[in-house]
């Protein structure tokens, strides 16, 4: 049977538009209800928190920054959980993303290929819509406060040949595309992000150090090690904000449960076009402030909260604060002075440790001072040192072959220490991780041990401490 060409052109015309208008009115409305609801979403909770300047702790990530992490989703596979009949082995592949934040939202480009080897099938498609910001849930799996962005779809452009499939598929293709394969993709691209979630700081020491002196030539190896301890941070998520340059969570401390706001009120499908514009400034207006001046992140620690940790850890009891170090290697001598006669021949003095574990002691870390300055918080602190230590002393008067003997010494001293604690954001697999960088400036203190014995024996070691790279602290890890 053959068709005449206009009742064929309009039999195409007719599979081809089915109820499709109506379909992508109805697309066109969620996508403005769904934005509309992520939009009032963050108002509300700007409105609750008081803003960002009412926070203590905020974590920002850049358009670039944001666009890394999405671009981990390049290459993605979807397989359909209900694949059309006939194309059972279709696959759906994300090519591409790209995003750009703007004031409440972030607009969302999607390349995908679609592609079925049993049809000989494969052309690409584009996906538009906005990454949305939905309140902070409770993971089924993980106890921690959950922030989840999803794509609502506003259009799908397939790069299709309708002409190259069976009249009987068009159809099938038609509503799976319209149908299907926007609503897996709408559920497939649920980006979950735990939010800060601190209930306490466990703090604590180890680790080892080398004392040398290059001078004399000698070298100790010192283990140390402190009591671990809690300290009580209650600190939760309470604002989040999508700006034109970047997204925006924030943190305030003393805070015991999550910012969730109420559900959003339903407005007329007439009012949503002007209620987006009005939030949309409003949000814009809220955002003010909030910049990326270089990098990918950024981070806004509040003076009050790091002054608050320094008067919780000044509490806390001397046992808490007290590092005790004990030696685990030595080479050389601490001290040696030879001298020669010629008609006696060599003589000398030397001291060294008695054995490599012959050096213990305790480092009590005083009350902390802090100032605020351009790169972090500026600290001070006295510490009181007190070292033992068992000696083996040489002496050869030159006359009788020498004399050895073991002493035990005890000592003193009180240095400052002086440092800077900022924080910055790192990434590790992708992940942004927030931490703590302590940076101890360098100096150098005298610590003299001396014997109380029947041997008068006194040895003074200048030791450098601080300088060097900063030591990270893995603070909140997202």
């Amino acid at each position: 049977m053959r068709y005449k060409p206009a009742p064929l052109l309009a039999l195409w015309v007719m599979v081809l538009s089915g109820c499709g208008s109506d379909r992508e009115g109805q697309l066109i409305v969620d996508h403005q209800r769904a934005v509309y609801e992520s939009l009032a979403l963050q108002d509300q909770l700007q409105q609750q928190g008081g803003g960002h300047a009412a926070a203590d702790l905020g974590i920002g990530i850049s358009n670039r920054g944001m666009g890394k992490l999405l671009l981990l989703l390049k290459g993605l596979v979807i397989s359909p959980t209900q694949p059309p009949k006939g194309y059972e082995d279709l696959s759906v592949r994300i090519e591409d993303i790209q995003l750009v934040s703007r004031a409440g939202r972030s607009e969302l480009e999607l390349e995908f290929s679609l592609s079925s080897p049993a049809n000989s099938l494969q052309f690409a498609a584009t996906m538009t819509g906005d990454l949305l910001f939905l309140p902070p849930e409770l993971d089924t799996d993980t106890p921690e406060d959950q922030l989840a962005f999803r794509m609502k779809v506003r259009e799908l452009h397939p790069r299709l040949s309708w002409y190259s499939l069976p009249l009987q598929s068009i159809s099938t293709m038609r509503d799976y595309l319209r149908y299907r394969l926007i609503e897996q993709v709408e559920k497939s691209l649920v980006m979950k992000v735990p939010t800060a979630k601190l209930d306490k700081l466990v703090l604590g020491l180890s680790g080892s150090e080398v004392m040398k002196d290059e001078e004399k030539g000698f070298q100790i190896k010192i283990a140390y090690a402190s009591p671990k301890f809690e300290m009580p941070l209650v600190a939760r998520y309470s604002q989040f904000l999508m700006t034109d340059s970047g997204f925006w969570i924030f943190a305030r401390y003393g805070d015991k449960a999550p910012s969730i706001p109420k559900p959003v009120a339903r407005v007329p499908k007439e009012q949503l076009e002007s209620e987006i514009g009005r939030l949309t400034y409003a949000l814009r207006a809220a955002a003010a402030g909030l910049n990326f001046w270089s990098g990918d992140s950024a981070i806004i620690v509040r003076k009050p909260l790091l002054e608050k940790l320094i008067v919780q850890f000044n509490e806390r009891s001397s046992d808490e604060r007290t590092v005790s170090f004990q030696s685990t290697r030595s080479r050389g001598k601490l001290y040696e002075k030879q001298w020669r006669d010629n008609l006696l021949g060599d003589g000398g003095l030397s001291v060294e440790l008695d054995s490599r574990d012959a050096a213990w002691g305790t480092v009590v870390l005083k009350q902390v001072s802090s100032t605020w300055s351009e790169k972090g918080l500026a600290y001070s602190a006295s510490i009181d040192v007190e070292a033992n230590t068992i000696l083996y002393v040489h002496f050869d008067p030159l006359i009788g072959g020498g004399v050895g003997k073991r002493a035990t010494l005890e000592g003193t001293a009180s240095p400052v220490l002086a440092g800077t604690l900022s924080f910055a954001i790192r990434t590790y697999a992708g992940v942004p991780v927030l931490v703590a960088m302590n940076h101890l400036d360098c100096s150098k203190f005298p610590l003299t041990v001396l014997d109380d014995g029947d041997l008068s024996v006194g040895v003074t070691v200048s030791q450098l401490i601080g300088g060097g790279k900063p030591t990270l602290i893995p603070a909140l890890m997202g």
